[in-house]
């Protein structure tokens, strides 16, 4: 969802929201089993697994662009990440193994009175402001065509504290920069906008 407000001509502002999404796998199996060790010995067994398979936090960016001359055009941004409302993507297990053991068999057969069940340790992620800037510049124009480049930069600090436990979550730092052009068709703009952007 979002919404831009252009005052002027050099100026144009805008804020963007995105909401969260999660993927969440969980997984049950349930089985009846019968042994034939001498004797029939049935056997009960249930699994129950939960997992984050993906997270994308929700975030609310605020963006302006400020256009000094016909040439040129700047931008900044910041964004909002809602990192802490991430849960840990490592499962949580739920094990139940019931054997009926014939009491002949009772002494060489040894059943565990539970199987432990796994939780996910806590990440504790924090919330992160993302800042981006980036600049436009038109640096051919002819009465037909005009081609722009453009640059940008990012740094996003990660959200996750030190890992110092025996289960760790891998994260780092991020800078990203990019690069891009565009073609516009002076004629046929605003009806035709050939662009791309790496």
């Amino acid at each position: 969802l979002g919404l831009q407000f252009v005052p002027s001509d050099r100026w144009s502002l805008g804020v963007v929201y995105r909401g969260e999404v999660k993927l969440q796998n969980e997984i049950t199996a349930d089985a009846r089993i019968r042994f034939l060790i001498g004797e029939p010995v049935p056997a009960y067994f249930n699994l129950a697994t939960g997992s984050l398979g993906a997270f994308q936090p929700q975030q609310v960016s605020l963006g302006a662009a400020f256009r000094p001359n016909d040439r040129w055009r700047l931008g900044a941004e910041v964004t909002w990440v809602d990192w802490s409302d991430y849960r840990s993507s490592i499962g949580s297990t739920d094990a139940v193994l019931q054997i009926d053991v014939p009491p002949s068999l009772a002494e060489n057969i040894h059943v565990p009175d539970q199987i432990s069940s796994t939780r996910p340790i806590p990440a504790h992620f924090r919330d992160r402001l993302v800042p981006r800037v980036g600049v436009e510049a038109y640096v051919w124009r002819t009465s037909a065509l005009a081609l722009a480049v453009r640059g940008g930069y990012a740094f996003e600090r990660s959200p996750a504290p030190p890992q110092t436990g025996t289960t760790n979550l891998i994260d780092s730092d991020r800078h990203a920069f990019s690069v891009g052009a565009g073609l516009v068709l002076v004629e046929l703009s605003p009806a035709i906008l050939i662009d791309s952007c790496n």
